[in-house]
């Protein structure tokens, strides 16, 4: 909530600044559901997919014209990995950039690559000697979507992304899967 508000004060702050022909908000909030397909090695001794489920909440700034600063948290979990009964929640919180292209009718396509950490819990990660249970890692998303503006301060969201973690599987401690996202874009000053 305060980093909500920190992002509507400064784009209140800016929002005079706007450049006349700017087609950007300073300052967006968006709720997407996430759908992620993870291929890894090592959860069920060999190699597997599975899928989780969840929701991201992600907020930019607007720091040049095409450009900016984004912050995204996500959440993601599934029962059963590869049909072991065993639970997974990924929590994954990350910054970087976006770049936006000029809107084409009413979508605004957009590239970003954000990094940060990824912490999962669950039964795939028990408590030992060492640790409560858990595994932490670095977590890097590359990807692309698009925003369908219904109005200057309403938009729907639909994106793909790469998600990389290096959590440790008992194998090769690396996983690579696919986002896919769809959701609700709010935006704040600017036009």
């Amino acid at each position: 909530m305060i980093l909500g508000f920190a992002f509507h004060a400064a784009a209140v702050g800016q929002a005079a600044k706007a450049p006349a022909g700017s087609f950007l908000s300073h300052t967006e909030v968006a709720l997407v559901y996430d759908y992620v397909r993870t291929e890894s090695v090592g959860y069920n001794s060999g190699s597997g997919s599975f899928s989780l489920s969840g929701v991201s909440a992600a907020g930019a700034y607007l720091l040049r014209p095409h450009l900016s600063a984004v912050l995204d948290f996500s959440g993601t979990h599934v029962n059963g990995v590869e049909n072991t009964g065993a639970s997974l929640t990924m929590l994954i919180s990350q910054v970087g950039g976006r770049y936006t292209l000029r809107p084409v009718r009413k979508v605004r396509p957009f590239v970003q690559v954000l990094g940060g950490e990824v912490h999962a819990t669950g039964a795939v990660y028990p408590p030992n000697a060492f640790t409560g249970g858990g595994g932490d890692s670095f977590a890097m998303t590359v990807g692309a979507g698009g925003d369908y503006s219904v109005n200057a301060l309403v938009a729907f969201r639909a994106q793909a992304d790469y998600l990389y973690t290096g959590l440790p599987n008992g194998g090769n401690n690396r996983q690579t899967d696919l986002r896919v996202g769809v959701g609700l874009v709010i935006r704040f000053g600017g036009r």
